[in-house]
């Protein structure tokens, strides 16, 4: 391995260790050899670049900064309103009216919220059974992995009477 580059590849800052020999970038402060591990002395001179392509490539870009793009703002939520108690009386009362008459002497409007209203109250059940059948598998699976497999294979040892 090459431990000593061309002077004009050196960074601004670096430092070859006066025990190995070996070139090290400005921000170690420590050789970077496997074997060495010195401590960079204090009267290492910083080695500059004669190279002025080589000195562009080190220096950040006037261009770029470290601050964050701003995020769009983002929509505050709008949860539904809480239904009151009556609210809840009158949907119980246009679900069990459908569910009687199919809807017949309704009004449209109720007769599409009943259907809205039995469409939720469908979703919600799947979910239930869905969750529950979740929860019962993962007990199961808790199980199996904790139970111990009996060993068929190993033996007692026989004794012999004293």
């Amino acid at each position: 391995t090459n431990r000593n580059p061309p002077s004009g590849d050196l960074e601004e800052g670096a430092w070859h260790c006066p025990s190995c020999g070996n070139h090290n970038y400005a921000s170690r402060a420590v050789c970077n050899s496997k074997t060495c591990q010195e401590k960079r002395p204090k009267s290492a001179t910083h080695a500059v670049l004669t190279n002025p392509a080589k000195r562009s490539a080190t220096k950040p870009s006037p261009k770029r900064t470290n601050t964050p793009k701003p995020k769009p703002a983002l929509k505050p939520l709008q949860w539904a309103k809480q239904a009151d108690e009556s609210t809840l009386a009158n949907n119980e009362e246009l679900r069990s009216k459908f569910k009687e008459t199919g809807g017949v002497g309704m009004s449209d409007a109720d007769v599409e919220r009943t259907k809205l209203l039995l469409a939720r109250s469908a979703r919600k059940q799947q979910k239930k059974k869905k969750t529950k059948l979740a929860v019962t598998k993962r007990k199961i699976s808790q199980r199996s992995k904790h139970r111990v497999k009996p060993n068929t294979q190993r033996s007692l040892p026989n004794r012999v009477g004293n």
